[in-house]
Parts: C-alpha cells; structure tokens; sequence
C-alpha cells in the first residue's frame, strides 16, 4: 500500500511538473507560438436607418426593417466596438433576412458621423471603403453573415453601407425588429 501511494504521488508531481512547463512555453516571450484567451463579443447595431432616393428628405430609421433595392433605397448600420482587447481576428455583419434575393447587396464601410433619426438620402455619407463582402443568394427568413474583418481592427465607431447589387430588393430586421443586426 506504501508503494502504491509513492507511486501515485511520483505520478501527480509528474503531471503537475508537465502542465507547468507546458504553461511556460505557451506564455513564454522566447516562444515562437503561443496560445491567447480568444474573446467572442456580440455586439447589437447602435443605430440603423435606410434611405430612399425617391423620398431624398424622408427619414427612415425608427422602421422596423431596412430595405435595399435598385430602385435606389440603401440601408445604414452602426456599431460601438468596446472590449476588443487584442486584434480582431475575425468579425461578421450579422442580420436577419424577411426578404431574400437572388443577389445580395454590397457590403462597404462608410463615415459614422450620421445618426438614426437624421439620415436621409440627401445627407447620407458614401462608401468610403471598397467592397467588404457580397453574399449572392439570399433566402428569406435566414440569418446571414457578411466578413467585413477587414474593417474592424479594435475599439471603436463602425458604419456599414448595404448597396443593392440586383434589382429584388432585400428587406432585413433592424434594430427596431424582432433580429436586430449584430456584429
């Protein structure tokens, strides 16, 4: 009974003595790799509005859907990143679809300095980046994810412009809606 409890403490202080040098040379600067506490952050639109050129002055964003379409209506959505502690590796426009297409609109980043309540197509900011992402078929009553990890690089205000691509429009939830969009 001695020897089997020599053994087995023999047998722990090994594992504690490989998981503490395993330990090491994962957080150790000398390393070539290491391994990192990976945060996920859903983060829920701050703001989000569509506009239509054939109303340029009509405000849209306290509406229940955003709307894209070639008959000249683009949606805008606005994010506040806080909590992204290292660089972003990944991160993905998320929203709900009620109404698919064969083609999705074009994903592309735009100024922040509009505001829900305010924006029209008259005062609405271009695209200030090129194309972030671009979905072809869309389904109704799905969530969708467009990449645009390009764009984000850490804390801070971020603005999406959604600009049709095919002529059927596609309606999405906005924050007013049952699926709000999330980054």
């Amino acid at each position: 009974a001695e020897r089997i409890v020599k053994i087995n403490w023999l047998k722990n202080l090994l594992i504690t003595l490989i998981l503490a040098a395993m330990i090491y040379s994962l957080y150790s600067s000398s390393g070539t790799s290491r391994v990192l506490a990976q945060t996920i952050l859903n983060i829920e639109a701050v703001g989000d509005a569509f506009v239509s050129s054939s109303n340029p002055d009509a405000k849209y964003g306290e509406l229940s859907q955003l709307e894209v379409s070639t008959f000249g209506e683009e949606s805008y959505i606005k994010f506040t990143v806080t909590g992204a502690e290292r660089e972003v590796q990944s991160a993905y426009l998320r929203l709900f679809v009620s109404n698919g297409s064969p083609d999705g609109p074009l994903v592309y980043g735009t100024g922040s300095s509009w505001s829900e309540v305010g924006i029209t197509w008259n005062n609405r900011p271009p695209a200030l980046t090129g194309i972030l992402d671009n979905i072809n078929r869309i389904s109704s009553n799905s969530i969708i994810e467009f990449d645009v990890t390009q764009y984000i690089s850490g804390d801070g205000v971020y603005s999406f412009v959604l600009i049709p691509e095919h002529k059927n429009p596609v309606i999405f939830d906005s924050k007013e809606g049952i699926t709000p969009p999330e980054l």
